[in-house]
């Protein structure tokens, strides 16, 4: 019987993030509380901050609705049980019915907790409409 090889802790990150990004996209609302810390807070692209209860009944209302969402990571840092993945993200959808796009450097930081690795923190940073 082959022994099964443990998953290096950047690849177990990433495979989160990518399991997040998929929940988003799919407007997957207990998806994307599975990834979540309770007290995961998001500091928007405008520097606004979003508590994960709101962000997770904006989407649950329907107001907020994902039809794509890309991250390309190129920055993953693991320190013991804190894990930071950044990189350029493209998504889209709509938001009280006004179709949005967008184009933003995205930052997310992990912490394992319970033997599982959830966001507790994401940064969103729009790139200059010229780097669109």
């Amino acid at each position: 019987m082959p022994t099964q090889v443990a998953a290096e802790p950047e690849d177990e990150v990433l495979a989160i993030e990518a399991s997040w990004s998929r929940a988003v996209a799919q407007n997957d609302v207990k998806g994307m509380a599975d990834h979540m810390a309770e007290d995961w807070v998001m500091a928007g692209a405008e520097g606004a901050l979003i508590t994960r209860a709101r962000f997770l009944a904006v989407v649950a209302s329907g107001d907020l609705m994902h039809d794509h969402l890309e991250l390309v990571p190129d920055i993953v840092r693991i320190y013991g049980d804190t894990a930071i993945v950044s990189g350029e993200a493209r998504s889209g959808g709509t938001f009280k019915g006004q179709r949005f796009a967008t184009h933003e450097r995205a930052t997310d930081i992990f912490i394992r907790q319970g033997g599982r690795w959830r966001c507790v923190f994401t940064q969103l940073t729009a790139f200059p409409a010229a780097g669109r």
